[in-house]
């Protein structure tokens, strides 16, 4: 069984929505967290003011880990909107600090 807290974030136009949690031994999820706030800086998909989206983002973030009691690991984001286009990626950095904001 993998212990590690994996987030998943859901930002829309008037919500932020998180679920934390892990994966049992049956390789299913369990959610152990949840968080959900207003969302302030987003319209119809769109990001209008950074500053706004990131403190909504983080205070459901935080809602969510400390219903959980545990540490993230992993974090999943949504958003969907009719301008969005992905491309598939895959990174991984190291932090001297804990407290590091991306």
């Amino acid at each position: 069984m993998d212990n590690s807290l994996i987030a998943a974030i859901d930002i829309g136009t008037t919500k932020i929505v998180v679920l934390s949690g892990t994966k049992n031994s049956e390789g299913k999820f369990e959610i152990l967290g949840f968080g959900t706030v207003a969302s302030k800086g987003i319209r119809r998909g769109a990001v209008l003011n950074i500053e706004e989206a990131i403190e909504s983002i983080k205070r459901a973030l935080e809602i969510a880990t400390q219903d959980s009691g545990q540490v993230l690991n992993e974090v999943y984001v949504g958003i969907a909107g009719q301008h969005i286009r992905s491309i598939k990626t895959k990174t991984s950095t190291t932090f001297s600090s804990s407290e590091t904001e991306i």
